[in-house]
């Protein structure tokens, strides 16, 4: 069901990690804005996460691979943002 609220949360997370990430910067250095689509690893983990949630809406049928594939997105969530502290703490030392 395309209805449930679980999947309204799902198509809210892919849009913002589908499509946000085109216009805010992930971190500014002294002289220009990075955005994702400059960083491969970063484009593609975000990418990934969007597919994921995209995916996991439509596997309503299977409710124990759409939990699978949700409990993966969280994983890949908590790595993506492991990166992002990693490079904001790399950044700010070197100013």
């Amino acid at each position: 069901m395309i209805q449930r609220i679980q999947s309204i949360y799902l198509l809210l997370a892919a849009g913002v990690y589908g499509g946000l990430i085109f216009v805010f910067p992930l971190w500014i250095t002294e002289n220009s804005k990075v955005f994702a689509q400059n960083e491969l690893v970063y484009f593609g983990l975000f990418l990934a996460s969007a597919a994921l949630s995209l995916l996991s809406i439509f596997m309503f049928k299977n409710r124990k691979s759409q939990f699978v594939l949700g409990r993966l997105n969280i994983i890949l969530n908590f790595i993506l943002l492991g990166l992002l502290v990693y490079q904001s703490l790399k950044v700010s030392r070197r100013n």
